[in-house]
């Protein structure tokens, strides 16, 4: 789903000569753009729904700028990844 979106919005962007070639970058680009997007809102929501949403924001703030200076694991696949993110927040709503 997030690779054919991917492919969507870059094939977008060349019929409207935005982009003209290295499609292929752009499609990844775009595809961790949606990964990151869908995993934020997902935690966000979830915050919200158990009156946690400042920790929320707060859990992102944090795991951004953690992750963008370490790296991190990496799965194998988006959904891996998002769940596994998502599991994380919750784990951190337990033990707060």
């Amino acid at each position: 789903m997030i690779h054919t979106l991917s492919q969507y919005i870059t094939n977008y962007l060349i019929k409207h000569k935005i982009i003209d070639q290295e499609t292929e970058i752009y499609e990844y680009g775009f595809e961790l753009m949606i990964s990151t997007w869908i995993g934020t809102i997902l935690v966000l929501i979830i915050g919200g729904f158990t009156n946690h949403f400042l920790d929320a924001v707060i859990y992102e703030c944090v795991f951004r700028f953690t992750r963008i200076y370490t790296g991190g694991y990496h799965c194998k696949t988006y959904t891996k990844c998002i769940l596994s993110y998502v599991f994380f927040f919750i784990i951190f709503i337990f033990l707060f």
